[in-house]
């Protein structure tokens, strides 16, 4: 499957170094719950692709660390390699800017008056719910589409500059593998 269809939950990952929070959106893909945080581990891989089984997903989004200008950070370079390697198992992948999600998360876990504790095992999986909010916002809002990796460079081009048009020439895109080539 290439393209989004309708069916199917999405799962959301906040990819770190260290752990990986999950999360999926309803079958109805209008809300996104925090599921799971995983430990970044050679089983890594297996789990997700058990998990993208067992919950029936037909979409995966990861987020994209950027700096506040938009550039690209070390953790940028690792969540692209992480993204490509697993859009090769055959499952869609998108990116979706993650900028401030874990500090958005982290502030509202304070304003609950969440122990360091709870903080520390649920931000990423909250952060996860986040990003994929988010997602599912723009997706059911009529937004600029989502641009699956799974595509070709001509055609992701074509549909992501079409879902841009409207906000003018200032966006420039690069599929993973111009990514990859750039490094």
């Amino acid at each position: 499957m290439t393209e989004m269809t309708g069916e199917g939950r999405i799962m959301a990952l906040d990819y770190g170094q260290k752990r990986v929070g999950v999360a999926f959106s309803d079958p109805f893909r209008s809300f996104a719950m925090p599921d799971v945080t995983l430990a970044n581990t050679e089983t890594l891989f297996d789990i997700l692709l058990t998990l993208i089984q067992e919950k029936r997903v037909s979409h995966v989004v990861v987020g994209l660390p950027l700096h506040m200008n938009g550039s690209d950070t070390e953790q940028t370079t690792r969540t692209r390699s992480f993204a490509k390697d697993l859009s090769e198992k055959e499952v869609p992948v998108s990116f979706w800017d993650e900028r401030m999600s874990s500090q958005a998360v982290e502030r509202q876990m304070l304003a609950q008056d969440a122990s360091r504790r709870t903080r520390k095992s649920h931000v990423d999986s909250q952060a996860a719910a986040f990003i994929l909010q988010g997602f599912l916002d723009r997706l059911n809002t009529g937004g600029a589409p989502p641009v699956s990796l799974l595509l070709s460079k001509a055609e992701q081009k074509r549909k992501f500059s079409k879902g841009l048009s409207s906000f003018g020439s200032q966006f420039e895109y690069k599929t993973v593998e111009e990514t990859h080539d750039d490094l």
